[in-house]
């Protein structure tokens, strides 16, 4: 028979399995997870010292998913809005 707790388990490695087979993440990439960012060409604006922050603060997140949504959250203003001129 199956009981409350053998449920739960056999349900969360199951869940665990299947949700390690769904597109959106990537095994190169540190965090594991693919980039939302636009391609380098597409972005509005680049500075290598935001790119630096990036990299270090990423290096610095335990959580997966954190370091992940930091990497394309923390540039998006600069990435897709800002129209920088000289």
């Amino acid at each position: 028979m199956l009981n409350r707790r053998k449920f739960i388990a056999q349900t969360g490695i199951i869940s665990a399995g299947y949700l390690h087979l769904l597109p959106g993440k990537s095994h190169n990439s540190p965090t594991g997870f693919i980039s939302k960012r636009p391609p380098a060409g597409q972005r509005k604006f680049a500075s290598k010292a935001i790119e630096d922050v990036i990299v270090r603060t990423v290096r610095q997140i335990k959580d997966p998913e954190i370091a992940w949504m930091f990497e394309n959250c923390f540039p998006n203003t600069l990435d897709t809005t800002v129209n920088f001129r000289i």
